[in-house]
């Protein structure tokens, strides 16, 4: 009884070929998961800057539905947004200033500032309204 015990050195992968499959499946997978963390983070940052719009416009939606002009400066905008809750952003601030003021219309500026993971963020509107 004869056997061939030859073995063909084409069965199998070596170990070179491993390591390289190995590697170029690592660097695959870390790639999609970068790709996660990035867009998770960008997904953060959009939520915040729409809820800084939100409350911009919630702000000038009120100054809109005052009578006059001095019914809109004389308020302090910032405590009023306190007092609305419009604080949900990691320490949150808003802003209004009023660059020109005349009889019937007015320059609005609207800042509201906020801290994401230790760095400063800002949404500014201006507009003008008339009373």
């Amino acid at each position: 009884m004869n056997r061939n015990t030859n073995i063909s050195k084409t069965n199998g992968l070596t170990l070179i070929e491993l390591l390289i499959a190995t590697f170029i499946l690592t660097i695959g997978i870390s790639s999609i998961l970068l790709f996660f963390v990035r867009s998770m983070a960008s997904s953060r940052q959009s939520w915040d800057y729409s809820r800084a719009a939100m409350h911009a416009e919630y702000l000038l939606e009120d100054m809109q539905a005052r009578s006059s002009v001095s019914d809109i400066t004389g308020v302090n905008w910032t405590d009023w947004a306190v007092q609305e809750n419009l604080n949900s952003l990691s320490e949150e601030n808003i802003e209004v200033t009023f660059p020109q003021v005349a009889a019937n219309w007015l320059e609005i500026l609207v800042r509201v500032s906020w801290m994401q993971k230790d760095r400063p963020e800002k949404y500014e509107v201006k507009t003008s309204m008339k009373k």
